[in-house]
């Protein structure tokens, strides 16, 4: 038989092994909770980054545009290069963007927002859909390009 001393070491003994059991699954649960929260996290950072790249180079991209307005060396010669430029985005809109106008329209442009030499914010539509492109304006040895910037 044995002795109450014992008995409630033993009791202390089965309370502590029981605690400590329970405590470790909790800590597995934590730990599995934060794997999640960390390859969550790394996800996201994943997608900012991404998207963080994608600004830094349209940044470069706007730089160099605002690089090029020097080149540009008058009020007058920049209003004319922006008309020409405006007349060639209406004249090629059909072929700059990639969506086909509805109930076989035409694609006009209702509006050219300049931003710098080298791109512009324009506003399309047929009559049905209405659109807006940011367009980047290349320099080719035929005169100039367009290219939409996604």
């Amino acid at each position: 038989m044995m002795k109450n001393g014992n008995k409630i070491i033993l009791l202390l003994a089965i309370i502590a092994a029981i605690s400590l059991t329970a405590y470790s699954f909790y800590l597995k649960g934590l730990i599995n909770k934060n794997e999640i929260l960390i390859s969550e996290l790394k996800s996201s950072l994943h997608e900012t980054t991404d998207r963080l790249a994608e600004g830094l180079h349209l940044i470069k991209l706007l730089g160099e545009g605002y690089k090029s307005y020097n080149e540009v060396n008058s009020d007058l010669k920049y209003l004319a290069y922006k008309e020409t430029v405006s007349h060639l985005l209406d004249k090629n809109i059909s072929t700059i963007v990639k969506q086909r106008p509805m109930h076989g329209g035409d694609w006009f442009i209702s509006k050219v927002d300049f931003i710098s030499p080298l791109f512009a914010i324009v506003k399309y539509e047929d009559g049905h859909e209405f659109h807006v492109a940011l367009i980047q304006i290349l320099k080719t040895d035929e005169g100039y390009a367009f290219q939409i910037v996604d």
